[in-house]
């Protein structure tokens, strides 16, 4: 079983994401980010990719462009894969070092 984190869940897409996945048996999503910590599903969200502690595989982003930084620099910190799907990114965008 693959265990996403999901930032963005709380968005459009974030919502579509999460109510396919429960129909996959294969993944779950076993936590959210984003600026709006509703829950909309059955799994904890996160303010910031920065509070979260949970035990995941993969990150997969449908969140905002200015996002980026963070999720990059908590990725590599973790050794995480991330798989960036938001749109919006433009050359000046990532200041991640």
């Amino acid at each position: 079983m693959t265990k996403i984190l999901l930032s963005g869940c709380n968005g459009k897409m974030g919502k579509m994401i999460s109510q396919t996945v429960t129909n996959l048996k294969d993944l779950e999503i076993c936590g959210g980010i984003d600026k709006n910590t509703d829950k909309n599903f059955n799994y904890p969200v996160f303010n910031s990719i920065n509070d979260c502690h949970l035990d995941f595989h993969v990150i997969l982003d449908f969140s905002r462009a200015d996002a980026l930084d963070s999720l990059l620099n908590y990725a590599e910190e973790k050794n995480k894969p991330l798989v960036l799907c938001t749109t919006g990114y433009s050359e000046v965008t990532n200041s991640y070092k």
